[in-house]
């Protein structure tokens, strides 16, 4: 069976996946940090409070086709 290769991904889609991806590194940094007692940067800090960007599918079900 022939392995299936994930789309490339460019332009502002890739922009958008960097930062939910930046987005997340920040939580994961500021919940660390809260359990270690240690203090988080402030431009950490706006980053984890950000929205997550939408992950750019067309439909909730696209994968199931």
């Amino acid at each position: 069976m022939k392995s299936q290769e994930a789309p490339r991904v460019t332009g502002a889609a890739h922009a958008q996946n960097r930062l939910r991806r930046e987005i997340l590194v920040a939580r994961v940094m500021v919940s660390f940090n809260e359990e270690l007692n240690r203090e988080t940067a402030a431009p950490v800090k706006r980053l984890a409070g950000m929205e997550l960007p939408t992950m750019g599918r067309s439909r909730p079900d696209a994968h199931n086709s």
